[in-house]
């Protein structure tokens, strides 16, 4: 009977002590880079800011493609947008006009928080009010009523604090443009 000869090395499969460390550092370092970024307050205000702003281009295009005013009226309390498409241009809603509200997400709300206000507007909504609240109106040749601005931001949580996770939303009367903008790293960006 043969026998198996043994190695004369012990084998060295296994990890150190000293690489293990430094894989642990590693992951700790590259967590608190990436952590910030997947912050779902952020994420929530991105994703009301980009339905808001979809939201108000598609009003705009309706009044060009209908050849009538579709106004826009900001319920901050309620956290929604009311689309009114006005039909024979009276400001009233007949019932034979359509409307429709969009509600923001969960958790988010119009206000500024504690970030820094665009061109001096500090309140929720810049539109002038009407009867139930401030209102934009895109006319048929797809400007605006008049320019102004709207803030969303978190309402609960820690992200209620965070002014990086305030989005703004404007609209240029002219042209009846909508853009939207981010506060990040104490100013506000142009991106969503």
């Amino acid at each position: 009977m043969s026998r198996t000869p043994q190695p004369s090395h012990p084998s060295t499969s296994g990890f150190t002590l000293v690489e293990l460390l430094i894989v642990l550092i590693l992951v700790g370092v590259l967590t608190s880079i990436v952590a910030p970024m997947l912050s779902p307050g952020r994420w929530r205000a991105d994703s009301a800011v980009q339905e808001v702003v979809m939201s108000l281009n598609g009003a705009q295009r309706l009044a060009v493609l209908r050849q009538h005013d579709v106004v826009i009226t900001f319920l901050t309390d309620e956290r929604q947008l009311r689309l009114h498409q006005d039909r024979n241009n009276d400001r009233n809603m007949d019932p034979d006009e359509d409307v429709r509200v969009v509600e923001l997400p969960e958790t988010m709300g119009f206000g500024l928080g504690s970030a820094t206000a665009i061109g001096g507007f500090t309140g929720s909504v810049s539109f002038e009010s009407e009867d139930d609240g401030p209102t934009v109106v895109f006319h048929r040749n797809g400007s605006a009523s008049e320019s102004g601005s709207a803030y969303l931001r978190p309402l609960e949580g820690s992200m209620s604090i965070d002014p990086e996770a305030v989005r703004a939303i404007t609209v240029e009367r002219a042209t009846g443009e909508v853009r939207c903008f981010s506060y990040r790293t104490s100013a506000w960006e142009a991106a969503c």
